[in-house]
């Protein structure tokens, strides 16, 4: 029977009723309570009406008619009641109508529930009970704010003389203040003080006036009171967090963004009400996956990652709209989400959880039932928040169990999100990362062509063909979990497959060996029962089991144990399977729920279900732990390839070695065991940042303790303490170089900005050039070290003017450069690294220049210029002889020809001339395009 469908004039009239009486109540008139009823029968009104088919889904219609019944009682009622009523009996009224007001606001939204709960969640609306609140401000508030002020400045003088007042009164009175939102007001006049200031200054004050007039002003009305503005408990900044106040918090940034150091505190509470939502989203996941069931626990932890995609959108959009971008929060934001996105929940890390909710959406019939464009963008959004988690290698792991899965078992929905977040997981953490990911879904496009040719050399030799339909998928083994692989005593049915096949692939190949791995097989076979046929769909291993009951009726445990050749633990998984499980195919003796060595078994042909085709699963296997132990395998390599290659690389001296243990061990980095002095151990409080760094893909693993031995000792001309910062007139072009870059990267500026600090400061970088480059892009100074001591070309102690770099590989070694290098530290009087006495001249060694044909050569780093730029010259062919004559012409301010050196050379070529291409090209053989 279907519902009536109700007008709007009619369900709004009914509506007025219930409005009309509560106002009554209010009003203290004789009016009966609501009883459940009538409170039921107005809440289903509402619900009906918004629950109807356009074009009679009135709920944009019936929110508006909610704010005008507000709007109309507050116009007819309550205004004229308090402007009757002047000095503290106007504050009694207005008390007396704001509590009125709350519970009218209460009951209305109770009635309108329906509303806040669906319409207004889906349109971003303010709420029910806002939009209550609001009118009253809207309405009382601007008309009644003065004589409002007044009635409590003449209570207050009145206390001051010794009267008597009634302290309650005044209390409610600012509480209505404070409820309605109007505690926000020192933040409006701090920005309406700063306009009016600039104004007087435009009217009557010289310009040079304005920028100290407004520091002071700023200074006095922010700066001052800044704690109690940004701490206050009902309009700081964390209310206007949790109150979801966004132009409230776009103004707080323009305030505070204009003085020094002003955001940081912002941004710390920022970051802080961020962790706390988090960590309360991760505790709420934790509470119910401990008090329900294992499968709707798994439920409730993707529900969780669900909800931490939504927190981090919300605020994303703070951070870019209520914080212009600024670096500040951006790292704020970053810092929050990875201290609750590395947290556990149910013992399954964030790394897995991630990667099961990606499953979940990849794969056919999941949980996650969305539209391609959802798809796209959640799986942009699960990218973006795996950029939080330290175990990125974790998560690599478990996604490829889970991919493989989807690949080999055809679960996946689409190739095309396979290969999108692939691409996506590649821009984010490296190719290295996703290399092998890539390759499973390459190795299954090429499977299918395998197949493809396979079924055609079946039709092609009919004698080959074992008569059963055979699907092999090929692998490369090096791009794929591993998987446990055992020499199977297959039936003869199936022996004849694996020939058939083995003899296709010999003729493909000769130089590659197959491994089977059956536990990732599956077959269909035929159960001829008593009552009907039923097509059984098993895994290989419980195919071969079913398949020895063909010749016998019966069989013991050990002998079914002898036939396959299985380990004990796998045999029991299968068994159990076949006769314990739900669907007992197999008749086991004694009649018990576990499988012993001692019992046996027999076809069951009395089995039956009302199915035709039914698929046996195998009991789950918690593949959580081998997965742990696989990545924990691969980072002890890494790291152990680490400090094999710093070992190598730094050959560090013992004496120094000694002098930074006892320099680690003064700043808590390390400590001596206690029971034997002689060993080390990393400090308790260091060991978490460690794991960090550990922690990252092995790529990034390396990279970072590629200079983790890298240490500073200081000079009287490079120490941190040394003042140093950018000129003015390089200062501008530094606000260039970040300008071509996204505000919440300005670490990618790192480069260039080393480069203009090696340029101002006669092309070397003291230590506290790269403190001034790390503190404008905003990064610990770690991170401008790492990439200063990466490049040969930024220079870490004093060069000449005039630095001098001798090839030292191999090609320009056979052709005497080391005869260059002493030519060249002989005639300037000086060893390798050290710089002549007038400042022109120092000698180093560069690696590879890039034209071995024209060894040896040096390349002359020119920085003669200073601030305004330096060059390179490559210098090729050269002799002994001729770099004395180069750096002769240099010293008298010449600039000798660069290139090559001997005057014979042609170009690039030998010195013989040409031999090979010297007559005229011929065109390529281009294909007819027109007919491809």
């Amino acid at each position: 029977m279907e519902r009536k469908t109700i007008d709007l004039e009619q369900g709004w009239d009914y509506m007025q009723t219930g409005i009309t009486k509560l106002k009554r109540i209010l009003e203290g008139l004789p009016e009966p309570a609501f009883d459940s009823e009538q409170y039921m029968m107005l809440y289903t009104t509402i619900y009906n009406m918004c629950t109807q088919k356009p074009p009679h889904d009135y709920s944009q219609q019936l929110y508006d008619k909610y704010r005008e019944a507000f709007e109309e009682y507050i116009s007819s009622t309550v205004l004229p009641a308090l402007r009757e009523k002047h000095d503290e009996y106007m504050l009694r009224e207005l008390v007396k109508r704001w509590s009125n007001h709350k519970v009218m606001v209460r009951w209305l939204s109770r009635f309108f529930y329906y509303l806040d709960r669906y319409f207004i969640a889906r349109r971003s609306l303010p709420p029910l009970n806002e939009v209550g609140l609001t009118c009253f401000r809207d309405l009382v508030y601007s008309e009644l704010h003065s004589k409002v002020k007044e009635a409590v400045i003449a209570l207050v003088d009145k206390e001051r003389e010794g009267e008597q007042i009634d302290r309650a009164l005044l209390k409610n009175v600012l509480d209505i203040y404070v409820e309605i939102g109007m505690g926000q007001m020192e933040r409006y006049e701090s920005e309406e003080c700063l306009k009016k200031e600039r104004e007087r200054v435009a009217h009557y004050l010289h310009s040079s006036s304005e920028p100290k007039l407004v520091e002071k002003v700023q200074h006095e009305l922010l700066v001052v009171y800044a704690n109690q503005l940004l701490e206050k408990e009902h309009s700081g900044c964390r209310a206007l967090l949790r109150d979801d106040k966004v132009d409230d918090l776009s103004r707080m940034y323009r305030l505070y963004h204009k003085i020094a150091r002003g955001l940081e505190p912002v941004a710390n509470i920022f970051k802080q009400h961020v962790t706390a939502e988090g960590n309360a989203l991760v505790q709420q996941a934790e509470d119910t996956a401990t008090n329900q069931a294992a499968n709707t626990a798994n439920g409730q932890e993707q529900v969780l990652i669900r909800k931490v995609i939504e927190l981090h959108d919300k605020y994303m959009v703070y951070v870019t709209e209520c914080f212009q971008n600024h670096t500040l929060f951006h790292k704020a934001l970053k810092e929050a989400f990875e201290i609750f996105c590395n947290k556990t929940v149910a013992g399954s890390s964030s790394a897995e959880l991630l990667a099961t909710f990606c499953d979940n959406i990849l794969k056919k019939g999941g949980s996650e039932k969305l539209s391609d464009e959802a798809i796209e963008d959640t799986l942009e959004k699960v990218v973006k928040l795996l950029a939080y988690i330290s175990d990125k290698d974790l998560f690599a792991e478990f996604y490829r169990k889970k991919l493989a899965r989807r690949l080999l078992f055809d679960r996946s929905a689409n190739d095309d999100h396979e290969r999108s977040i692939l691409t996506k997981l590649k821009q984010q953490c490296g190719g290295q990362f996703t290399s092998k990911m890539e390759g499973m879904v390459t190795d299954l496009t090429l499977a299918r062509e395998n197949q493809n040719n396979f079924e055609e050399y079946l039709g092609n030799n009919p004698a080959a063909n074992p008569g059963i339909d055979l699907t092999v998928t090929v692998l490369t083994t090096g791009f794929w979990p591993s998987y446990k692989s055992f020499d199977i005593n297959l039936p003869s049915e199936m022996v004849k497959c694996v020939e058939v096949f083995k003899g296709f692939y010999e003729t493909k190949t000769k130089h590659r060996k197959l491994t089977w791995i059956y536990s990732l097989g599956t077959c269909n076979i035929n159960g001829k029962f008593d009552q009907k046929p039923i097509e059984l769909i098993v895994s290989t291993y419980q195919a071969a089991v079913l398949l020895l009951f063909n010749n016998t009726d019966r069989l013991s445990y050990n002998e079914i144990l002898t036939q396959l050749n299985l380990s004990h633990e796998d045999l029991v998984r299968l068994l159990h399977s076949l006769s314990c499980a739900k669907y007992k195919i197999l008749l086991k003796e004694p009649v018990t729920k576990t499988v012993a060595q001692g019992d046996y078994f027999g076809f069951n042909a009395k089995f039956a279900d009302r199915m035709r085709r039914i698929k046996i699963p195998l009991p789950p296997v918690d593949e959580r732990k081998k997965v742990v132990e696989d990545v924990d395998k691969d980072r002890r390599y890494a790291i152990d390839a680490a400090i094999v290659r710093i070992m190598k690389s730094r050959k560090p001296d013992i004496k120094a070695i000694k002098k930074r243990m006892e320099d680690l061990i003064t700043r808590d980095y390390l400590e001596r065991d206690k029971e034997n002095p002689n060993m080390f151990r990393l400090a308790a409080k260091r060991l978490l940042e460690i794991r960090q760094v550990f922690r990252q893909p092995p790529s990034q693993v390396s990279r970072g303790l590629s200079t983790a031995l890298n240490y500073h000792l200081d000079s009287p001309d490079n120490k941190p303490d040394l003042p140093w910062e950018f000129s003015e007139a390089n200062k501008s072009k530094v606000k260039e170089i970040l300008s071509y870059y996204p505000s919440n990267y300005k670490q990618s500026a790192v480069i260039p900005l080393l480069d203009l600090a090696q340029q101002q400061h006669g092309g070397w970088l003291p230590v506290s050039a790269m403190n001034a480059v790390a503190k404008v892009i905003e990064v610990a100074p770690i991170r401008v070290y790492e990439v200063a001591t990466f490049y040969s070309m930024f220079n870490r102690a004093k060069v000449g003017k005039y630095h001098l770099l001798v090839c030292g590989t191999t090609p320009c070694m056979i052709r005497g450069s080391r005869d260059i290098e002493s030519a060249l530290l002989d005639h300037l009087g000086v060893k390798r690294g050290e710089v002549t006495k007038d400042g022109l001249f120092s000698v180093g060694e560069m690696e590879c220049m890039g034209c071995c044909v024209n060894a040896p050569m040096i390349t002359v780093a020119d920085y003669s210029n200073g601030s305004e730029g330096y060059t390179y010259n490559y210098f090729e062919d050269v002799t002994p002889e001729k770099v004395v004559e180069i750096v002769e012409k240099l010293r008298k301010g010449e600039k000798p020809p660069h290139g090559t050196q001997n005057p014979k050379r042609i170009k690039c070529g030998p010195e013989g001339g040409n031999t090979t291409l010297l007559g005229e090209p011929k065109p390529p053989q281009f294909r007819d395009l027109d007919a491809c």
